[in-house]
């Protein structure tokens, strides 16, 4: 594999798939649903349409769990003590702007 860097989004579910195939297994082995994928086509240089990742997170001393998702530049975050959040991380990369509500993207949110 030669050094480089792709635009495509990803995340650390993606690691176990991406290692499940480096060791010359395949994700019938898993037994179970794995919402991640194999990162290895990207990293052979080969295009990918998946641009995707997703996270969550829920510590000591927070009341609900936070969840993001991010496919292409649309990042969507939802908390339920919260505003939904959407941002159109192309034009807007510091996310200043919430499109949750705005009516050109009520499809998305």
């Amino acid at each position: 594999m030669a050094p480089g860097q792709t635009a495509n989004a990803c995340s650390l579910v993606d690691l176990l798939p991406t290692m499940v195939e480096i060791g010359g297994g395949t994700a019938d082995m898993f037994g179970m649903p794995v919402y991640g994928r194999s990162l290895m086509p990207l990293a052979r240089g080969e295009d990918e349409s998946v641009s995707e990742a997703i996270g969550e997170y829920f510590a000591e001393m927070t009341g609900h769990p936070v969840f993001m998702i991010r496919r292409g530049d649309m990042k969507y975050i939802h908390c339920d003590d919260d505003l939904a959040k959407l941002y159109d991380l192309a034009n807007d990369p510091w996310e200043l702007e919430n499109l949750a509500d705005h009516p050109a993207y009520r499809v998305i949110a």
